[in-house]
């Protein structure tokens, strides 16, 4: 599931219109923070468009929102012929007079054979790593290249890192593999864009790595780029 950071949200007052690309112009309620879990009331949700093919599903939402915001939207979902991969192909247009600027990122809410968050549970990066959050060095911990759990997840407990960094200060490859070391099921996820930041959350049924890229895209501008998440058994 795709989110995007909001476009305008701090230019506005409450009971103004802010823009949330993949969802629409939303209202702004108070002069609080802006917060991704808070309900917002949708002013206008745009127009949505759905093609379903044999191998891939189109989705595109398009937007004329407020104070010059306005964009086309595009993701396709599609599946690898002949391979156990699947790709998400993205393409953001600027159609609008301002600037779009803002971050996106696909939540990754992983469950592989049913195994719940814990020992067996591994998350491996391509270059030696350090995080620090809630939870970490308690429940879950650093080790090499690798995230791993010391003990299973209790319901109502979480683990939560703002940022993953390599501990050579390098930028972080968005390539990472998410595994069962129990029954060897896993699946790589890799993007073609450069990483801004690498989220971690998990609960205790599922792990998340959560990639962010920066998009920036001027008027009449467009911008495209692809995740794909490979399926692997290791026998």
């Amino acid at each position: 599931m795709d989110e995007f950071t909001p476009l305008g949200f701090e230019e506005v007052k409450a009971g103004q219109e802010f823009i949330k690309i993949w969802v629409g112009s939303l209202i702004r309620s108070d002069d609080k923070d802006y917060s991704f879990s808070k309900m917002y009331a949708v002013k206008d949700a745009g127009k949505w468009v759905t093609s379903i093919k044999e191998d891939h599903v189109v989705f595109t939402h398009t937007l004329q929102g407020a104070d010059g915001y306005a964009y086309e939207y595009q993701k396709t979902v599609r599946l690898m012929e002949g391979a156990p991969k699947m790709t998400l192909e993205h393409r953001l247009k600027n159609t609008g007079q301002k600037h779009i600027n803002t971050s996106t990122y696909n939540h990754n809410f992983l469950v592989i054979d049913q195994e719940p968050t814990g020992p067996f549970i591994r998350t491996t990066f391509k270059k030696e790593i350090s995080a620090e959050g809630r939870n970490f060095g308690e429940i879950i911990f650093p080790k090499g290249n690798s995230l791993e759990y010391g003990r299973y997840l209790k319901m109502g407990e979480n683990v939560y890192t703002a940022n993953i960094t390599a501990t050579d200060n390098s930028i972080l490859p968005y390539d990472l593999k998410i595994e069962n070391t129990k029954t060897g099921a896993g699946v790589r996820i890799s993007g073609d864009k450069p990483l801004e930041k690498m989220v971690f959350w998990a609960c205790h049924t599922t792990s998340c790595p959560e990639p962010y890229i920066r998009l920036s895209i001027s008027p009449g501008e467009e911008v495209k780029w692809n995740i794909t998440y490979e399926f692997f058994v290791n026998k």
